[in-house]
């Protein structure tokens, strides 16, 4: 790996749910110029997605919004925002029944087990899934 290219590896996903028309993704990084990373990330998506697709032009119609979460209380704000955006808009009963949201993952020891941000996120429940379940209702 070269000098620089290493902070294209220091991003970590928390959270994520994926809607119709927007996406919400937590993450967690040690890089300075995030705002220049997800841009990278934007700009190689479309154009793959636009050469597999054999389109042009833009593939998201906004930009993307960002704030950063410098508290526990509010990391899990948004964590239990983000897992019960499917419910919020009706899509599902239940946030565990919705595909696109890492929800699923969160309640299935085996995943949180490979991810260290799960794990962190779990820590604050002391591990124990059911009581994560509870807060996120």
């Amino acid at each position: 790996m070269l000098k620089g290219q290493e902070e294209d590896y220091l991003i970590e996903t928390v959270t994520w749910c994926i809607m119709d028309n927007h996406v919400h993704i937590v993450l967690k990084s040690r890089i300075k110029e995030m705002l220049l990373t997800i841009k990278k990330i934007n700009i190689k998506f479309a154009m793959k997605y636009n050469q597999k697709g054999k389109n042009i032009g833009h593939v998201f119609q906004d930009c993307f919004k960002s704030k950063p979460i410098e508290t526990e209380k509010y990391l899990l704000q948004v964590v239990r925002y983000v897992h019960n955006n499917s419910v919020k808009a009706k899509i599902v009963k239940e946030a565990g029944d919705y595909k696109w949201s890492s929800y699923k993952n969160y309640l299935n020891k085996e995943s949180v087990n490979k991810y260290r941000q799960m794990k962190l996120i779990l820590s604050y429940f002391n591990y124990d899934i059911k009581e994560l379940a509870k807060f996120s209702l």
